[in-house]
């Protein structure tokens, strides 16, 4: 976490593994047809993550020490990265080695007062086994029980955060909003909801209704329009994100997308509605044909590097100087004259 995995607000170089860790991720996200054939082009959510990690950290005293502060810090760059505000985690404890110190770290990092509610830490000193299969204690011995437990705690502690419904608690009409909500079908799922709450409105003042299970399908309803409600917000703040930092082109082509998942939402609406109105108009309509130049220029140089792409590059930079994307093209240029540099574009929008 001191360097290799080092994230950007802990200052200083941004570590390599963090670096290619965040481009392998935005690469199968931009990709998931190609990597999973069947993919319907309905979206995608992310959920959480699970971290384990840190003997390199709790043999170093320095890192030891920083590694709290460090470890939040990267909770928070990856939210913001993937747009999720309050993604949850889940981090296991480097319970196999002997600094009480740097387990206490973990675990004070995961009970920081601002992600309560949001993130789990998972002790796993019980999961040695003395019995290796080879001698190496700083991998567990390479004992196979130990990584299925660490991993069972880790998911379970995982389903607390990112709670799901038991099918046998619906109703014949809350099952029917779940599984919209469960087929991404957001707009459908919301509106359903919408009208079964005014339903139960309704049927409360029949005084032969049943009193129980309505009480149970109200309970059931404010626990799915949360289901919905998050995934708003994240889209939203996704875009959001794309629009500050200047990256117009993918910010309208994400609304496009949503449509479909969001729009009819109120929450959605009002919202985006206003971002979706200045993306077309002059300037940002200027920009978003600029980043469709930019972005095409890249994935040809991804495709085949050559000196003439990267001069095309520079020209695109000079000539629109002022544009964000003249800005990245720029930063591009400069970071591809070295042959070992990937072509990243969305790297040169965040700065990351």
């Amino acid at each position: 976490m001191k360097v290799n995995f080092r994230p950007p607000g802990s200052g200083g170089t941004v570590g390599d593994a963090y670096k290619q860790t965040i481009a392998h991720i935005h690469t199968v996200l931009d990709n998931l047809k190609q990597r999973f054939p069947d993919y319907d082009g309905r979206g995608y959510e992310i959920v959480g993550f699970l971290w384990f990690q840190g003997w390199n950290d709790m043999i170093d005293g320095e890192a030891t020490a920083q590694y709290e502060e460090n470890f939040a810090n990267l909770v928070k760059d990856l939210r913001k990265e993937f747009s999720v505000p309050e993604m949850p985690f889940v981090i296991a404890e480097t319970g196999n080695c002997g600094n009480m110190k740097f387990r206490k770290a973990q675990e004070a990092a995961a009970k920081r007062a601002e992600f309560k509610g949001t993130g789990r830490f998972v002790p796993t000193a019980d999961c040695i086994r003395s019995e290796p299969s080879f001698g190496g204690g700083y991998h567990w011995h390479g004992n196979a029980e130990s990584y299925f437990l660490i991993g069972d705690k880790m998911g379970k502690a995982m389903a607390e955060l990112v709670p799901t419904l038991n099918v046998e608690e619906l109703s014949s009409r809350t099952k029917a909003v779940y599984e919209m909500i469960n087929s991404m079908r957001y707009v459908q799922a919301h509106t359903a909801l919408k009208k079964l709450e005014a339903d139960l409105v309704r049927e409360a003042a029949d005084p032969e209704a049943d009193e129980m299970q309505l009480v149970k399908e109200k309970e059931i309803l404010n626990r799915l329009k949360p289901m919905i409600l998050k995934r708003v917000d994240a889209a939203v703040a996704e875009i959001r994100q794309l629009d500050l930092i200047g990256d117009v082109f993918t910010a309208n082509n994400l609304i496009r997308q949503n449509e479909p998942r969001f729009k009819g939402i109120d929450r959605y609406d009002e919202q985006i509605e206003p971002v979706r109105k200045s993306l077309a108009r002059h300037p940002k309509s200027t920009e978003i044909r600029l980043g469709a130049q930019y972005f095409y220029l890249m994935d040809l140089i991804k495709k085949k590097r050559s000196d003439q792409m990267l001069l095309a590059l520079q020209q695109f930079a000079a000539r629109y100087s002022k544009s964000a994307y003249g800005k990245a093209a720029a930063a591009a240029y400069k970071d591809l004259q070295d042959p070992k540099a990937k072509v990243e574009p969305r790297k040169y929008l965040t700065g990351s």
